[in-house]
């Protein structure tokens, strides 16, 4: 009967044993779980830092582009206004030489006017 208790206390052991080795593979599977879970949702978090970065570098590029695009049309717009004044003294430059050639010859024929008073004033006859 000995030997049968000895048996059951064998039995018993392995069977704690067993039952300790089990819990400590659940534990080790669980530990294993978790570190692939967390694992997964590093990866994810990466993923999505990522996403956003090409995002807002995406967002970047369209904002540079249309400050180009409006430094361009701002460029264009003062090249247009500027070659409007130009234009508008061209202008102003040609009237003021018109005004100018009226001008001399208006002169001119007072000038000749009063040349011929004065040589019909000198050949007049007394």
């Amino acid at each position: 009967m000995d030997h049968l208790l000895d048996e059951r206390k064998i039995d018993s052991e392995t069977h704690e044993t067993y039952s300790i080795a089990d819990k400590t593979d659940l534990a080790t599977m669980k530990l294993k779980l978790e570190l692939a879970k967390l694992e997964r949702e590093q990866q994810q978090a990466a993923l999505q830092m990522k996403e956003r970065e090409a995002n807002l570098r995406e967002r970047e590029a369209a904002l540079r582009k249309e400050e180009q695009e409006r430094e361009a049309a701002l460029a264009i717009e003062a090249l247009q206004i500027k070659q409007r004044e130009a234009a508008i003294r061209k202008e102003e430059q040609e009237r003021e030489a018109a005004l100018i050639k009226e001008e001399q010859e208006r002169e001119t024929i007072i000038f000749r006017e009063c040349e011929r008073v004065q040589f019909d004033a000198k050949h007049r006859p007394p």
